[in-house]
């Protein structure tokens, strides 16, 4: 029930008109910028900047997490479910499979926008599935993360103001749309260590020709990570509001 509604608002028509929209936006706004500066570098835009949307949207896709969580709280509905024999999980499981859901559909999107400007799977069709994968589990890993502030946070647009200066910001601050070497030395640590700088190069050895795996790895275990910190900390912050309400 609750990953079926869920679903329906994430997939719903002006949803999906939305994701395309922002899409487009995204590509075509941050292409024209960066075009001329990567190619200019030795660096194959192509296959360079879709990753860098993919991961950037992925961050959105959490923060629309965590302001629908949010909505739900204040709107009553977590309340409700408190009182219907499921289990605490479900009512976050169900928000997440309509986030994967629609990281799902942005994803679409993105790659046919992205084979305009010369993207390719050079790898093949697995290393493709294993892109497709890796960018959906960090979709989710985020949207967990940041899970416990939909839960706590008093008002929706709140969370949704406070994620987007935490998430753009890192986003900026990683390799997603320069290499790690573009930045002053004394930030190459902090980018080299950001989340969104493992993830995007992740995508772009799976879907780029001739690069290592070993970053691969690397993404793996920030969304391991992510995952099992947010979920710890959500099911603390609900079970902190049952008592509260209690």
């Amino acid at each position: 029930m609750l990953s079926g509604r869920s679903l329906r608002t994430a997939l719903g028509a002006r949803n999906i008109i939305a994701t395309v929209i922002n899409s487009m936006l995204f590509f075509f706004g941050f292409g024209v910028v960066l075009h001329g500066v990567l190619t200019a570098n030795g660096i194959r835009f192509g296959q360079f900047f879709p990753p860098a949307i993919v991961v950037l949207t992925m961050g959105f896709v959490a923060m629309g997490s965590a302001f629908a969580l949010a909505t739900d709280r204040t709107g009553g509905l977590l309340t409700r479910c408190r009182s219907l024999p499921i289990r605490s999980s479900a009512v976050i499981a169900g928000r997440l499979v309509a986030d994967a859901a629609q990281a799902v559909g942005y994803l679409v999107v993105l790659i046919a926008a992205g084979l305009v400007f010369g993207f390719r799977f050079e790898r093949g069709p697995l290393y493709a599935l294993a892109f497709l994968a890796l960018a959906v589990l960090f979709g989710v890993a985020l949207a967990v993360a940041v899970a416990p502030l939909g839960l706590r946070a008093a008002k929706p647009q709140a969370v949704g103001s406070i994620l987007f200066m935490l998430i753009l910001p890192s986003v900026y601050l990683s390799a997603a749309f320069v290499p790690v070497t573009s930045f002053p030395g004394w930030l190459q640590t902090v980018v080299r260590a950001s989340p969104f700088t493992a993830e995007v190069q992740a995508l772009r050895a799976l879907s780029t020709g001739g690069l290592s795996l070993r970053p691969v790895l690397y993404a793996s275990a920030w969304i391991a990570g992510l995952l099992v910190v947010g979920g710890l900390l959500a099911t603390r912050a609900w079970r902190r509001e049952g008592k509260e309400i209690r």
